[in-house]
């Protein structure tokens, strides 16, 4: 029977009516399941603290049933972690194995808002200069060791300062971390700095123990002060973990462990979910109409703000010229992808955000670039090509083939020669981002819980997302403005939309649509909950005793 999302949810587009052959032959058509997300939060204003609200439940145990206190979440997930060392994680899709066992300074609340984790309160200090931080006390890392101030200088420092560091950008603006006391920590900044709050309930904030820092299997088992502690971890397939008696919020771990399962095939993941292997998990849109029916088992749609797309490495002669960009935009058939790739349950749009989300441009629309071949080819000769160019276009097998063959024949149809490279698994961060290779990657944009901290790193200058770290004089000087913590929640959102605005006409990015996530879980499963941001903490969640 069909659950309930918590999460208000977008219409479903028309239902696909056409093969993916079908699409492809006439150059439309092509997607994975895998999607992740992001949301926007009110930032605490200049001056004034901020003191986080707590985490409510979605259900309460006398209406859901009682709690079995040897409840085992077996849940099946689409990829495997680039590491589990969230300082050096290089991919947002890592979040829901790092968050089961690593607590963040900030966490989200499942629309996106910011609430108490690490720390209870927080306020911009010294006319914005300084962001300070209210610790909660009595916690201890997995290790036994004291969560205190010197831990999340030591972290912060850590995360600027490690090689091979992913979360350096974020933290840029962080000049000093100051202990004031056991439980009191500010951060000095050095400019607009509005995203940091809601950028440390990321992996940015994720607090370590400082005495785990050298463990040789610090990517594989992380010792943390989050629910769960990591207890075996077969790297690629299967990661256990158990309940850490230490936890400071007992309402929270809901279970005596979680095995979490990566099978990066949706077919596997449903005949799982079907068969009793496993009790949770996100299936395609096919699967779902399915097992929708299938009694035991619940469904719900999952809004998410991420989205599948396509973005380029604008350091490139070709793509260096944004002509060459707005046609390649041209070129797809979004609708067509969103209706063989997600069965219809999907919004096809290009820019990227959803409609309704706060730094979604109205003027600017979903269909800014229609589907429109001939403009492509016109804007192509306009920039200097008029018989195309090639194209390195990185493909991330299995989840994303299907994606990649049509976009390939879609590029084609506009002259654009395109060889395919297909990517090993978990190495696709390492080889786009760190190396700068290829042109074009079929990729999975996870967002990041502030819109301003998702325009830096996917079009700032120096934002980890962008390979080649190509430059928009306009958007950096709008960047300036995002970030400014000085600004009222609805000037910052008008700002937010004006860099939107800017992204979209120079077509930084190749967005395709934005999915909703197709969640099954068995009915025993209490407190599944939709996250906006697209990575489930399983916060709350439980397995109810046998009747």
């Amino acid at each position: 029977m069909q659950g309930t999302s918590t999460a208000t949810r977008w219409k479903r587009v028309a239902a696909a009516t056409v093969s993916l052959a079908v699409i492809v032959g006439a150059c439309g058509g092509s997607d994975s399941d895998d999607s992740d997300a992001e949301p926007a939060a009110t930032q605490p204003e200049s001056e004034e603290s901020t003191e986080a609200p707590a985490e409510e439940s979605s259900e309460s145990e006398t209406e859901a049933g009682e709690r079995d206190p040897n409840g085992i979440l077996r849940y099946a997930g689409i990829n495997a972690p680039s590491r589990l060392d969230p300082h050096r994680s290089t991919l947002s899709q890592d979040n829901d194995k790092l968050f089961l066992a690593l607590d963040r300074l900030v966490h989200q609340a499942p629309n996106g808002d910011p609430v108490a984790g690490l720390a209870t309160e927080w306020e911009f200090i010294d006319d914005g200069a300084t962001l300070r931080f209210t610790l909660r006390e009595g916690v201890t890392f997995h290790d036994g060791e004291p969560f205190n101030a010197e831990a999340v200088k030591a972290n912060i420092e850590r995360a600027q300062t490690i090689e091979g560091g992913t979360q350096t950008g974020d933290l840029a603006v962080i000049t000093e971390v100051t202990v004031v006391d056991d439980y009191t920590v500010d951060f000095s900044l050095d400019g607009p700095a509005a995203a940091l709050p809601l950028i440390l309930s990321d992996r940015a904030g994720a607090m370590l123990s400082p005495a785990s820092f050298d463990n040789p299997d610090i990517d594989e088992k992380p010792v943390g002060a989050g629910m769960y502690e990591v207890v075996e971890h077969n790297v690629g397939s299967l990661i256990v973990y158990e309940a850490y008696d230490g936890y400071w919020d007992k309402d929270a771990q809901g279970l005596a462990g979680v095995e979490y399962h990566v099978m990066s095939d949706s077919g596997t993941r449903s005949n799982a979910i079907q068969s009793g292997a496993v009790d949770w998990t996100i299936v395609d849109n096919e699967a779902y109409d399915r097992l929708a029916e299938t009694d035991g088992l619940e469904v719900g749609l999952f809004d998410d703000v991420a989205y599948p797309n396509q973005p380029l490495n604008k350091s490139r002669e070709a793509l260096a010229i944004v002509e060459v960009r707005q046609a390649i935009n041209h070129a797809i058939d979004r609708e067509a992808l969103a209706n063989v790739l997600a069965s219809g349950y999907a919004v096809p749009c290009s820019q990227p955000w959803p409609e309704g989300y706060v730094a979604f441009n109205e003027e600017i629309g979903c269909d800014y670039y229609d589907y429109d071949p001939e403009k492509a080819r016109e804007l192509l000769a306009e920039a200097g090509y008029p018989d195309g160019f090639e194209l390195e276009l990185l493909d991330t097998p299995p989840s994303a083939t299907q994606r990649t063959e049509a976009i390939t024949a879609m590029l084609e149809a506009i002259g654009i020669d395109v060889t395919v490279r297909e990517l090993a698994p978990g190495t696709a961060g390492d080889v786009w981002l760190a190396q700068a290779q290829g042109d074009m990657l079929s990729g999975v944009w996870g967002g990041r819980p502030d819109p301003g901290q998702m325009l830096a790193l996917q079009y700032g200058e120096n934002g980890f997302l962008n390979p080649g770290k190509h430059r928009s004089d306009a958007l950096e000087a709008q960047l300036l403005l995002v970030n400014d913590q000085n600004l009222s929640a609805e000037e910052r959102a008008a700002a937010l939309q004006e860099a939107t605005r800017i992204s979209v006409e120079e077509a930084l990015d190749v967005p395709l649509y934005f999915p909703l996530l197709a969640n099954v879980w068995s009915d025993d499963v209490v407190g599944a909950e939709a996250y906006l941001s697209g990575k489930q903490e399983f916060r709350g969640v439980y397995i109810a005793a046998a009747s």
